[in-house]
């Protein structure tokens, strides 16, 4: 009350002045008398706010910890061809910051970040995964990246190894220094998953490397910009002053200096200078962003981060190196600043984060990722981008053995080629088996490929799978002859060798039913093999398109009746066409076999072609009965080799041509067309029940030429019967166009040697040019590009080096094995039912009069009747039609086996015999066999 009156009274005497001055002098003695008591009664506040202060803290922490447990994880998987843009990585850097300052409402500062790891455990060379807290989650799967897939994983929770080495790593250098921005190709990852190319998990090898990024409070960051302003200027302040003393000091000198005085002394009159005061350097203006450096940027762009990484292992050592590795790979990020360890040396001991009473306080940050640095570093989003992506198609990546495991012996496992790994060592890169689907070699001719497809059949028949192998020449049957004949592997070795070099020759007849074939598959593989031999097309050779498909059809209906009767040994051959269409009499015992309604085309249709049209057909027969291998090989009733039987019971065939001539093309079409045949005759078994088939084919481009693109049809419809081709050629661009997209569409696995740059440009294109064609045409010998695919991804092209059979198996022929190869060589030959050329030949001779007898006489010639029918009979003699020496049974034809006189058949005694049958069977039947001889009569 006195104090008011009296302030009352002043300001009624003296205005306001005097009672403020009596209002502040009041509050400095109540501070002062606030602070003499609080320093009285100081313990008694501290052990008061102790209390509080502890449960702030404890408060804190634990909401701190809460909000770091709920975490969420994404992995991001780049695809083959990714790479990303500026402006993808400046979005996404925006995405994580955002992402890093997530969290609940109630979560402090300290529990706000966001985790960038990197983690090669062997699975793959170097996974990328982001993690948050979790709501945070649908920022982190969004995806800013084209081409990359993102997949929510769990948080790790590593098992711990036995030896584990620890590192932090911090910036070194100015505050405002920037890290250097690494250019995008090659990629700024290579270094550090080269670091990590040759984790083994053999050794339970892990490398980890984390960056933790943390939002700066804005009243940090501006702080920190006045403090460094505030530097500069007191640096620019102390250098004016230096420059201005610096300047005067010259003046000095300079006046004091003997060429002054000299000067006056010879000049008298000169007027003696006044010494002038130096003018005071000009200070220049400040940059401000020169000076700021990367804390120039906004605050949205500037992050404390810490970057610690893992490395362990159950071997000693190996995590040390790795570890070693990893820190020289952050180098190339060096700039004005630099990435170094966190480490201090006194002597010969260093302690990092590795050293005992470090281990505790990393170890919990590497669980949590929450940020708190020794040495805290603050980071522009921009010198990150390298870290802020996966790896990128410009990134050489390394093979790991859980992506393409090595090679064993007898695993069912592929080798595909040895790679080199960057610490030197080698190994067999393979494919499992069943992604081995189609494949693909293509370069110069003695570069390794067939030496590759050796291998690789050799490495299938281990593993128990069926092999093909359509050698010409023969070439690679004596090569792989001693491992074949390993105890694992020789009974299921089978071998058509067509070459003539062995007086044996397999049996096979393409129109033989007595292994229950479909007719119309029998019809279309022999049809479609003679007309793709001589490139007939239905628009050029329509009518000898129809005769052939009739005469076949024709033939393979009476083999089945043949078959029905339990008569297979007399069933016709291919090299009955020419009689079929040429003598009458045959002909009509034949016909009697047919369905009406087959039959009805030789009725009315037949007799009005003119005779010279069958030329066209029995030309390439006749080419095929003057080869001796050829009439040996298909002039049998009954086939040594079913490709049927090979494929269901994983049997190992050899199918070795003379060569690629005309003869030889139209055999090999048709083996290669009854292959089809066999491989869609498949369907009738259940899908889990179709044993894998694997065939090689050497020389793709005459096959392909010979076979008029079946080739083609094996990779489009065969895959789901169990069938796999693989293919090898020197030119692609000379395979025809619909089996070079095939095979290139449905290639599984594509390589490539040396050779010209037209050759090699087709298959570099294939792999969208990753590797220039000029690299490839130029590669050594017995070196060449490859690509493959493995659990569904593809690797590669990567290059590789061709492997030699003798090393890849040389545990089979360990010991020595000549006995064992000459066995071979004879069961291989057994096993398609060879026999001797003179006789197989001979037999072929007389094929055609056992067709006629048995066709008139329901029975097969034995005794005097098979007598009369092979003595002095010979293929050579057959092929004359005025022949004095044939018997009696087959003078009664009028024809030799492969006649060459036209003979007209009349509807009528076609119609005959046909109508006997039908009146004996009932319609469309084809039977009557009961009166067909007396028809044939």
């Amino acid at each position: 009350m006195n104090t008011n009156l009296q302030a009352q009274t002043a300001a009624s005497d003296g205005g306001l002045l005097p009672v403020a001055i009596h209002v502040g002098h009041l509050t400095v003695l109540w501070l002062v008398d606030a602070a003499a008591w609080t320093g009285a009664h100081l313990p008694w506040l501290l052990a008061a706010a102790a209390p509080l202060a502890l449960a702030a803290v404890i408060l804190h922490r634990r909401l701190t910890a809460r909000a770091l447990a709920d975490r969420t994880r994404y992995i991001l998987t780049p695809s083959p061809d990714f790479d990303p843009q500026d402006e993808h990585l400046v979005r996404y850097a925006m995405l994580i910051v955002r992402a890093a300052n997530s969290g609940p409402w109630w979560a402090p500062r300290a529990g706000r970040s966001a985790r960038i790891r990197f983690r090669a455990d062997g699975s793959v060379p170097l996974e990328m995964s982001v993690e948050a807290s979790s709501s945070a989650r649908h920022l982190l799967r969004t995806s800013q990246y084209p081409g990359v897939t993102i997949t929510e994983a769990p948080v790790l929770e590593d098992e711990e190894r036995t030896h584990t080495v620890r590192a932090e790593f911090h910036l070194a250098g100015a505050e405002t220094g920037q890290l250097r921005k690494v250019p995008m190709i090659p990629d700024p990852l290579q270094g550090i998953v080269d670091a990590v190319a040759d984790i083994d998990t053999a050794h339970s090898d892990l490398a980890e490397l984390c960056l933790d990024l943390r939002r700066i409070p804005r009243w940090q960051l501006l702080f920190k910009r006045w403090q460094v302003m505030q530097d500069a200027r007191e640096r620019q302040r102390t250098w004016a002053k230096k420059e201005g003393r610096r300047a005067a000091q010259d003046a000095a000198e300079i006046e004091d200096s003997w060429q002054h005085q000299l000067t006056r002394l010879l000049d008298p009159e000169q007027q003696a200078p006044r010494r002038m005061a130096a003018a005071p350097a000009r200070v220049k203006p400040l940059e401000t962003e020169k000076v700021l450096g990367r804390l120039a940027a906004t605050d949205r762009q500037l992050l404390r981060v810490q970057l610690l990484a893992r490395c362990s292992s159950e071997k000693e050592g190996r995590a040390e190196q790795a570890m070693a590795r990893m820190a020289a790979a952050l180098d190339v990020f060096g700039g004005g600043n630099t990435w170094v360890e966190d480490a201090q040396s006194l002597g010969k001991w260093r302690f990092t984060a590795n050293t005992r009473g470090r281990r505790q306080h990393f170890d919990r940050r590497w669980e949590t990722g929450r940020v708190a640095a020794r040495k805290p570093s603050q980071v522009a989003v921009g010198e990150l981008h390298g870290f802020l992506k996966p790896v990128t198609m410009h990134c050489a990546l390394p093979v790991m053995a859980s992506q393409l495991p090595t090679y064993r012996l007898g695993a069912p496992l592929v080798p595909q080629g040895i790679h080199s790994t960057p610490d030197g060592r080698r190994r067999i890169l393979s494919v499992p088996a069943e992604e081995f689907f189609f494949s693909l070699k293509v370069g110069r001719s003695r570069y390794g490929k067939t030496e590759t497809a050796e291998v690789q059949a050799l490495a299938l028949a281990l593993a128990g799978f069926g092999v093909g192998f359509i050698d010409p020449h023969g070439d690679s049957w004596n090569h792989v002859a001693p491992y074949l004949a390993h105890d694992d592997l020789a009974s299921r070795v089978c071998r058509v060798d067509l070459t003539g070099r062995s007086s044996q020759v397999p049996t096979w007849n393409p129109l033989g039913m007595e292994r229950g074939q479909e007719a119309h598959e029998v019809v279309t593989a022999v049809v479609d093999s003679l007309s793709s031999a001589m490139n007939w097309e239905n628009s050029s050779t329509p009518r000898g398109l129809t005769i052939l498909v009739k005469a076949v059809e024709a033939l393979v209906a009476y083999n089945r009746h043949a078959v029905q009767m339990k008569a297979k040994d007399a069933q016709a051959t291919i090299f009955q066409i020419p009689a079929l269409l040429e003598d009458e009499l045959f002909r009509t015992r034949i016909l009697a076999y047919v369905p009406a309604a087959q039959r009805q085309w030789w009725i009315t249709t037949f007799t009005r072609i003119d005779p010279a049209a069958h030329a066209v057909i029995i030309n390439p027969i006749t080419r095929l009965a003057t080869s001796p291998i050829a009439l040996a090989f298909l002039g049998s009733a009954t086939s040594g080799f079913d490709a049927r039987a090979a494929m269901d019971n994983s049997q190992l065939v050899w199918i070795c041509p003379a060569g690629t001539g005309p003869t030889d093309a139209l055999l090999t079409a048709l083996l290669v067309n009854d292959l089809f045949r066999a491989g869609r005759s498949r369907e009738d078994l259940p899908v889990g029940q179709r044993p894998e088939w694997h065939l090689f084919v050497d020389e793709l481009i005459s096959f392909d030429k010979a076979t008029g693109g079946v080739i083609a049809s094996f990779t489009e419809q065969l895959a789901k019967f169990g069938l796999r081709v693989h293919m090898m050629t020197q030119l692609l661009q000379r395979v025809s166009q619909s089996t070079r997209d095939s095979v290139l569409q449905n290639a599984s696995a594509l390589s490539s040697t040396a050779g010209s740059t037209q050759a090699v440009r087709l298959v570099a294109a294939e792999w969208h040019d990753r590797v220039d064609t000029a690299r490839i045409a130029t590669l050594p010998k017995y070196s060449y590009y490859a690509s493959m695919t493995a659990g569904g991804a593809q690797y590669g092209p990567m290059l590789l080096q061709g492997m030699q059979v003798e090393q890849v198996f040389a545990e089979l022929v360990r010991g020595g094995n000549a006995g064992n190869v000459a066995a071979l060589h004879k069961s291989a030959a057994t096993a398609v039912g060879s026999g001797h050329r003179d006789r197989l030949v001979r037999e072929a001779g007389y094929r055609q009069a056992v067709v006629s007898y048995f066709a008139k006489e329901k029975k097969l010639p034995v005794g005097k009747d098979l007598k009369a029918i092979t003595d002095g009979v010979s293929a050579v003699n057959l092929l004359k039609p005025e022949n004095p020496t044939a018997p009696a049974a087959l003078a009664e034809s009028k024809a030799p086996a492969i006649s060459t006189g036209p003979v007209r058949a009349t509807p009528s005694s076609v119609q005959a015999a046909g109508l006997a049958a039908d009146a004996e069977s009932g319609p469309g039947d084809g039977g009557g066999l009961t009166r067909i001889a007396d028809q044939g009569r």
